[in-house]
């Protein structure tokens, strides 16, 4: 274990001073410790006591490698915050937990989680007065999206063909096809026009 926390000391010297140049000696060798901790485990000690790095990405994440974050030493509170991961719960919304923030950022820089692609549908604006507040999305789509997701997404993200993005609240619908229902009250907070089509998408 000595060896291990010399290794992480090492490391955390190294990662807040990056800078600086190597010179090689031919014909000099340097003493060989091999580590008696696996590389993720002192990489995960030593950014421990580093500053948390950003999140590097907003939505829901996918675990990369299971044997290799098996192998680190993770305390109860990191191992909850694994569970909301798993559970596609988006990494904006760890934010509101610095040290949840923390976990997911040390775990997403060890290459540990990726950014999770959902799909994206096409789909075109039609008005409707059944509803309030909310845009409707064919049912079978939002079913594939809860599989994707493992939870019941409530809001989506639309985007138009000039780049402008918007946040809606969302509810599943039968029979809606290739549409997306817009009541007038949402309508007229945007610059969306009945038949555009936009790219749709959950959150």
């Amino acid at each position: 274990m000595t060896v291990t926390w010399k290794a992480r000391d090492a490391l955390v010297a190294l990662l807040r001073e990056p800078s600086g140049h190597f010179q090689f000696d031919e014909g000099v060798r340097g003493s060989y410790r091999p580590l008696n901790s696996p590389f993720d485990v002192v990489a995960y000690a030593a950014l421990r006591e580093l500053p948390a790095p950003e999140l590097p990405f907003p939505g829901p994440a996918r675990i990369t490698d299971a044997e290799r974050l098996a192998r680190l030493p993770l305390s109860l509170h990191e191992h909850q915050v694994l569970d909301r991961i798993a559970a596609q719960v988006p990494l904006s919304e760890l934010a509101d937990d610095p040290e949840a923030a923390a976990v997911a950022a040390r775990l997403a820089r060890l290459g540990l989680l990726r950014q999770r692609r959902l799909r994206t549908a096409r789909l075109l604006v039609e008005v409707t007065h059944e509803v309030a507040g909310v845009v409707l999305v064919d049912a079978m789509i939002v079913d594939r999206w809860q599989q994707d997701l493992k939870r019941l997404p409530q809001f989506v993200g639309v985007r138009d063909d000039g780049g402008k993005s918007y946040r809606f609240p969302l509810r599943g619908h039968p029979e809606v096809g290739a549409l997306i229902y817009i009541p007038p009250d949402v309508l007229t907070k945007t610059r969306l026009q009945v038949g555009e089509s936009v790219l749709v998408k959950p959150l």
